[in-house]
This record gives structure tokens, C-alpha cells and sequence, in this order.
């Protein structure tokens, strides 16, 4: 993971733009809107404070300015208490407001190491570690070099018959400071 970022900070310079930028990705707290089994969450009920923290590269695109790309990776505590690791790139199309508010609205699509729900017993959980694709879409509400970022992620739950099912999503909030300017 160290060797992952240390080249992304190396390579990102190269397609910087006067849009670009380096951020400081931190916080994590999450709502998840599925509703875990009485005995599953009396066993390990969902953490809600997952202790983010990464990097995100951000740059404009030189024709419009208006939309934006970026590259990050992140660590953090995921739902029941273990490490958890992403990569993950976005896209977003900014409104910038008056008094140096902006918007960016987008998405991000990326991959997570983390635990998973292996077996679910009467008095405990099996987990295993799994690295899981995701894609979400996210909100960025900013101030200058701060934001808040809003995402809305994907839930599978894999019930006793082994079949994966989609059930409601995680509403996951973090903030952001931008570091550097990349020119």
C-alpha cells in the first residue's frame, strides 16, 4: 500500500493543471441504513466511527474546468472493527458558488480490502478479509480548501443460503483538507 501511494505521488504531478491539488482525507462516520438480525447485532453490531484517513489527488481537465477527476487512497476501521484499505478514482462536476462555497458533485468507483460476514452462528461471526469492488456516488460540500464529503455505498449481505443480495445502502461521511496545490 506504502509503494502504491509513494508512485501515485510521484506520477500525479505529470498531469497536474492549475486545478490540481493533494488532500488530506480524514474522519469517517457512517449510518447504515440496513437494519442488521437482533442476534447479529447483539454479536457484533456495526461500528459507526471508522478513523479515516488518506490521500486524494485531484486535477481539473484543461477544456472544462468545470469537471474534475481524482485518485486517493485511504485507510480506516470499517463496520465491525477491522483495517480496511481502498484505491478508488471519481469524477465530479463542480458549482462554484459565491463566497468561495463550491459543490462537487460525482461519483467513485474503486476497491476495498476488508472483512466480510463469512458465517453467521447462534453465539458468533465468522469473518474473512475480502477485497470487494465499490461504486458510489458522492456529494463535496466546500469552503475553500475544506469539504465535506457525502457518499452513498452499496450493501451485500450474504444470507444462509450463500446467495449475495443487495440490501440497503451505507450513508458514509468524512471531511477533507486540501494540502498542496500540485503546478
Amino acid at each position: 500500500m506504502n509503494k502504491t501511494i509513494t508512485m501515485l505521488l510521484l506520477v500525479l504531478p505529470s498531469f497536474a493543471n492549475a486545478n490540481s491539488n493533494i488532500s488530506f482525507d480524514f474522519g469517517g462516520w457512517s449510518k447504515h441504513l440496513y437494519e442488521q438480525p437482533e442476534h447479529v447485532k447483539k454479536i457484533a453490531p456495526y461500528k459507526e466511527n471508522h478513523n479515516v484517513w488518506g490521500l486524494r489527488y485531484t486535477s481539473g481537465f484543461d477544456n472544462d474546468p468545470s469537471y474534475k477527476w481524482s485518485l486517493g487512497a485511504n485507510y480506516m476501521k470499517d463496520s465491525f472493527g477491522f483495517d480496511a484499505y481502498s484505491l478508488a478514482a471519481g469524477w465530479y462536476y463542480n458549482i462554484d458558488l459565491p463566497n468561495d462555497f463550491y459543490i462537487d458533485v460525482g461519483g467513485t468507483i474503486g476497491m476495498q480490502h476488508r472483512s466480510w460476514t463469512d458465517k453467521v452462528y447462534h453465539d458468533r461471526i465468522d469473518f474473512k478479509m475480502v477485497t470487494v469492488p465499490f461504486i458510489a456516488p458522492e456529494l463535496k460540500f466546500g469552503y475553500k480548501r475544506i469539504y465535506t464529503s457525502i457518499m452513498l455505498f452499496p450493501n451485500v449481505r450474504t444470507p444462509a443460503n450463500g446467495n449475495p443480495e443487495l440490501v440497503e445502502p451505507t450513508l458514509f461521511l468524512q471531511f477533507g483538507v486540501d494540502l498542496i496545490n500540485v503546478n
